[in-house]
């Protein structure tokens, strides 16, 4: 009887290339699942009215970029529920390949393999990244400015550089609140450039700061609209905070769908989760070199950043603020755990990914079954 190691030699592929294969084929199942069976959110109807015409319409959070794209795939392909959504599948495939290559580049290849298979069935990941919103597009773009970031401190090539600064751009074209994250991304770049006296930095800071300068007079009008919103009673901005960090953190273990009350299934996930996190994260800093800093700082360094910003406005509802950025975050979250699994004696490491994984799979089921 053949086993997986022997069938992967056979096929001339280590076993890591057909685990991220077969983790493809079960999100790419689990992405077009029902896809436009299931009822519109509210926000999803909000898209449909920004897509009804070729004027484009967007808000203070969101300039045109998505916006136009789904009008242009909508003229293709219909406005059907099915068509608004399928716009997004392509796109959370795209991440699924960036957090690939991103662990490729990071973490050995068992690890990175593992990282794709969480990301893959994250309930998070797949409750936002099927909707007709932005989160996957953002998610993707936003991927990739880390992706091009590592390469180009690693390489310095200009085509590297180039495409940072595409990546950045289009990500400012897209979603201003993760752009926040641009600075870090570009500072870290500098450090390193400075020292090696290369300036390719500046071939990739071109495009986005030209398109900023460009859009700044838009960006302030849409700062003071934020800033307009009124507060909400009993949501001090600490709170805010508060939320939007722990809330990303519970649905990367167990996905929104799971009741909260359901203690005796969530919190053996969550010790799971965070002694993986924990562990993948000494090892990371102790590891040392620049490149720690590119998976420490998004998770939950970008997020507490993004929030603080955030909670200036005591917004009632504080999840659909964060929820696009999560999905970029979210990522260097998962490669953490999967960096804590070789940190760990394997008698800890595989029933700690074991009891992770169980409860994802419980937030896909309750995802799927509902």
């Amino acid at each position: 009887m053949s086993t997986p190691c022997a069938l992967a030699k056979r096929l001339c592929l280590p076993w890591p290339a057909l685990a991220v294969t077969a983790a493809f084929l079960v999100f790419a199942f689990l992405l077009t699942w029902r896809l436009g069976e299931r009822e519109m959110w509210l926000d999803e109807t909000i898209t449909v009215g920004h897509t009804n015409t070729p004027q484009s319409v967007y808000d203070a959070f969101h300039p045109m970029g998505y916006y136009w794209l789904l009008y242009r795939w909508r003229q293709v392909f219909g406005g059907s529920d099915l068509a608004l959504r399928a716009f997004s599948v392509p796109w959370a495939l795209a991440a699924l390949l960036l957090v690939w290559l991103l662990g490729r580049a990071l973490l050995p290849l068992p690890q990175a393999a593992l990282a794709a298979w969480l990301y893959a069935l994250s309930p998070f990941v797949l409750l936002y990244a099927r909707a007709a919103r932005y989160f996957a597009l953002t998610g993707a773009v936003a991927l990739a400015v880390a992706y091009f970031a590592l390469l180009a401190r690693r390489e310095g090539k200009w085509w590297q550089y180039l495409g940072l600064g595409l990546a950045s751009t289009m990500l400012l074209w897209i979603n201003y609140v993760p752009s926040l994250f641009l600075p870090l991304v570009y500072g870290w770049l500098l450090v390193g450039a400075w020292r090696r006296r290369g300036w390719g930095w500046l071939l990739a800071a071109a495009p986005p700061l030209a398109l900023a300068v460009r859009k700044a007079e838009w960006m302030l009008f849409s700062a003071r609209a934020v800033a307009e919103i009124p507060a909400a009673p009993g949501h001090a901005g600490a709170k805010v905070v508060l939320l939007k960090l722990i809330l990303p953190f519970y649905a990367a273990l167990v996905g929104e769908t799971t009741d909260f009350w359901r203690f005796y299934l969530v919190v053996p996930v969550a010790l799971a989760g965070l002694v993986l996190w924990v562990a993948g994260m000494v090892a990371i800093w102790h590891r040392g070199g620049s490149e720690r800093w590119l998976v420490l700082l998004p998770w939950p360094a970008t997020v507490l950043a993004v929030a603080l910003v955030l909670s200036t406005v005591a917004a009632a509802e504080p999840w659909p603020r964060v929820s696009s950025l999560s999905l970029f975050a979210l990522p260097f979250f998962l490669l953490t755990l999967a960096a804590g699994t070789g940190a760990l004696p394997r008698t800890w490491a595989i029933p700690l990914v074991v009891v992770f994984l169980l409860g994802q799979g419980y937030g896909v089921r309750n995802y799927l079954t509902r």
